[in-house]
């Protein structure tokens, strides 16, 4: 969403709408969202906050009191649309019901040691694992985005995806490393409950155009045709792309050009609810109750505005 309003090519207002079917993702798109317009001097705790499964103190604290300010401002669809994020809708009451119970559960573990220590135990635990599973693969996720960059990106992108699964960071700094000893609560809770379900590909630097960084383009602000890339240098070149996203996010917001709604539910049904009349029920029927032939599935008022 920060890279669409940063984009050249689509400088333009922006009315968006997420849909997921598991509000811990939107959950984790809210915070992210609203920390990079209310905390801008946070850049690099938001990164960590983000991208990182294991978190240092300080980021631990901006991610507790952070959850804090969206549980004041969510307890209602009215009191949402009084804060201070009211380029962020919901488009119904049960959305922000979800969200607003994983921000009690970010919120809680953050202050809560023994609920840090288990948490930590089940995300080392579920990253060896997986990193044991898929150490041996080319993960092509993080490769794509390096373009023709590739050859030579193969050896860099490869012992940073694995690093990333040892640490659970982005760091290569050894005090970094050490520093960041906290789990983070936002990889930990989804519909699968407590337990490690983080996708086995993902990595932090798959989301940004890294050909750049390999490119020796002049006169701009990406390495210099005798610079040689490094992990280090990687990480960097995408920090400063997001640092640069997100100001162009906070520009739109000041100046009203971006508005982002989020609907927790089925994309099937929701699209389809959109396109038809606009006051049709639908029914969705919870993953986790699908063996129990939906008896406690739920309805919904479904509309193509938000509330």
């Amino acid at each position: 969403m920060a890279y669409e309003v940063y984009n050249p090519a689509h400088r333009r207002s922006l009315d968006s709408t997420c849909c997921d079917v598991e509000p811990a993702v939107l959950a984790r798109n809210v915070i992210l969202l609203t920390l990079l317009v209310r905390h801008p001097n946070e850049a690099e705790a938001t990164w960590d906050i983000f991208y990182h499964m294991f978190i240092s103190k300080d980021a631990q604290k901006l991610l507790h009191d952070h959850c804090q300010e969206l549980l004041v401002s969510s307890e209602d669809l009215a009191s949402w649309g009084l804060g201070q994020c009211q380029f962020i809708l919901f488009c119904d009451s049960q959305t922000l019901k979800e969200l607003r119970r994983h921000w009690v559960l970010y919120a809680t573990a953050c202050s809560d040691s023994s609920i840090n220590q288990t948490l930590a135990r089940a995300l080392r635990k579920g990253m060896a694992d997986e990193y044991i599973k898929t150490r041996s693969a080319v993960h092509l996720n993080v490769l794509r985005s390096t373009g023709i960059a590739l050859p030579e990106a193969l050896p860099l992108t490869k012992g940073q995806f694995d690093q990333f699964w040892i640490n659970g960071t982005t760091y290569t700094a050894n005090v970094a490393i050490s520093n960041a000893q906290f789990p983070n609560p936002t990889f930990s809770y989804s519909l699968a409950g407590s337990r490690f379900a983080v996708h086995y590909g993902t990595h932090p630097l798959a989301g940004f155009p890294l050909a750049p960084a390999f490119l020796p383009l002049e006169k701009s602000r990406r390495p210099k045709r005798d610079t040689k890339t490094t992990f280090e240098g990687l990480v960097k070149f995408a920090r400063a792309e997001f640092g640069r996203w997100s100001g162009a996010l906070r520009r739109s917001v000041s100046s009203n050009n971006v508005s982002i709604s989020f609907f927790c539910g089925d994309v099937g049904v929701f699209s389809t609810s959109s396109q038809g009349d606009i006051w049709k029920m639908a029914t969705w029927v919870h993953p986790s109750m699908e063996k129990s032939g939906g008896q406690s599935c739920w309805t919904r008022n479904l509309s193509t505005q938000c509330e």
